[in-house]
């Protein structure tokens, strides 16, 4: 493992405390170790510890706008006390903004840097952009206290994160008044420590002075060692590496390196024959002969043969048949009406199940923030994310520059023209999009009294 996530229940402090422990642990281990502040409601490790308000995670945002690259990690962090620090504003709007950004390049890229890396995430709720880093990493450590209030907060907190794929541990801040592994059992997780709830040493991982050989040698250290030992595989921190360097150095084939089409069909030709075989197109071999001279006089060709001379033998041979009648024009289809379109209903059904109308006369915007006509609980998906939209008689699909992307039947989109029964994907919310003719629906309506979708045999009617 070489990349953990930290975060705490929602009224338990301790995740930010936590996360910069381990990384001051791993930079006395290692050559160099990355602690990331991810919390959305903002960052704090800058005012603790007196670091500048730049380089930091937004100017790393603006990095990885044209792509991923270790140097643009690498100089947006900050040196805090060893560790290589990647700050997040003290703004909650602005670091929510930027995390949000920052998460797909952070969560696809952070197991291969080569450094173990704690990822402070806050406390989270389920519009956090910061849970695609939980589910990212190797393993999420939720820091509670053992308070009954704590205990269940914790038990939603981990069926959150367990929901998005994460591998859950627990720690906790003391060992009363609720037993820790009796807590960890009833989540369903793995204790991974109890630590000291000792306040004037972690008052340390908080910025205040101390004396380093005195805090190396308290409870609350020796135990964040232990805990920082057991999370990191330095085996695995290097495989990933390596497996990262490898595709970096992968040589690119030169124009020398490139095989012509010749050289190709060279190799691909039979073996020449022996040469004692027979061939039987080798051309006959003659005795040497002396040249004829260029003015000789050519030897007189046949007369050529004619058009008639060969149509008249083929005329007689061959019966002239009578052409088979050309076959009869399919019949035009009736002009279809100016309002043809006027009776058809569009709507979104998404995969929890929820159904939602389209409105043909403005744009209905999906995303997570609550202006949006249909709010969706994705922490994958954008704010604002995709809107759907008629224009000219059809409907569109738009990408309203979301971090994660919208596909329209699996192909990434940024404009798309709808047809019924498409699918839409955007985070982990698939949405099926439908034309319903009211006017079939009526009419199924009165001849059955049951409720069926009606087929739409020519969606492209829609498009006037």
């Amino acid at each position: 493992m070489s990349v953990i996530a930290v975060t705490s229940s929602r009224t338990s402090p301790g995740a930010t405390t936590v996360a910069t422990g381990l990384a001051l642990v791993w930079s006395r281990r290692f050559e160099r170790s990355l602690l990331v502040e991810a919390d959305p409601s903002g960052g704090v490790l800058g005012l603790r510890f007196g670091l500048a308000p730049s380089p930091s995670l937004a100017t790393f945002g603006s990095d990885v706008r044209n792509g991923w690259t270790p140097d643009a990690l690498w100089s947006n962090t900050q040196e805090l006390r060893g560790t290589a620090c990647l700050t997040s504003p003290v703004d909650g709007r602005l670091a929510s903004a930027w995390i949000e950004r920052s998460v797909p390049a952070l969560a696809e890229q952070l197991p291969g840097v080569g450094v173990p890396v704690a990822i402070d995430v806050g406390q989270l709720d389920d519009a956090s952009a910061s849970l695609a880093l939980c589910a990212a990493a190797d393993t999420t450590l939720v820091v509670t206290r053992t308070e009954i209030a704590e205990v269940q907060s914790v038990l939603f907190q981990v069926r959150r994160l367990q929901a998005l794929g994460a591998n859950v541990e627990l720690v906790t801040i003391g060992s009363a008044p609720n037993d820790p592994a009796e807590i960890a059992q009833l989540a369903g997780v793995r204790l991974a420590a109890v630590l000291p709830d000792d306040a004037t040493t972690a008052a340390g991982l908080k910025g205040d002075d101390f004396n380093p050989g005195r805090f190396r040698r308290s409870l609350l250290w020796r135990t964040l060692d232990a805990l920082a030992s057991d999370l990191v595989d330095p085996a695995v921190i290097e495989e990933r590496a390596a497996r990262v360097a490898a595709v970096a150095t992968k040589p690119v084939a030169t124009p020398e390196d490139v095989v012509s089409f010749a050289e190709v069909a060279e190799a691909m030709s039979p073996p020449p024959p022996a040469a004692d075989a027979v061939r039987f197109d080798a051309p006959v071999a003659m005795a040497p002969t002396a040249t004829a001279p260029l003015t000789a006089t050519p030897t007189a060709l046949a007369a050529p043969i004619t058009v008639a001379e060969v149509a008249t033998p083929l005329a007689e041979a061959v019966p002239v048949l009578a052409p088979a009648p050309a076959p009869a024009p399919a019949p035009m289809p009736a002009p279809m009406p100016a309002d043809a379109t006027a009776h058809l209903f569009a709507r979104l059904v998404l995969s929890d199940g929820s159904v939602h109308a389209l409105d043909a006369a403005q744009p209905v915007v999906l995303g997570r923030h609550r202006d949006c006509d249909v709010v969706v609980a994705d922490a994958r998906i954008s704010r604002k994310h995709v809107q759907i939209v008629r224009q000219h008689g059809c409907w569109f699909a738009e990408d309203l520059g979301s971090s994660n992307g919208t596909t329209h039947n699996g192909q990434r989109i940024t404009t798309h023209q709808l047809a019924n029964d498409d699918e839409l994907v955007f985070g982990r919310t698939a949405a099926r999009f439908e034309l319903i003719d009211l006017g079939q629906l009526t009419a199924t309506h009165t001849a059955t009294a049951t409720h069926t979708r009606p087929e739409i045999h020519n969606p492209e009617m829609e498009c006037a």
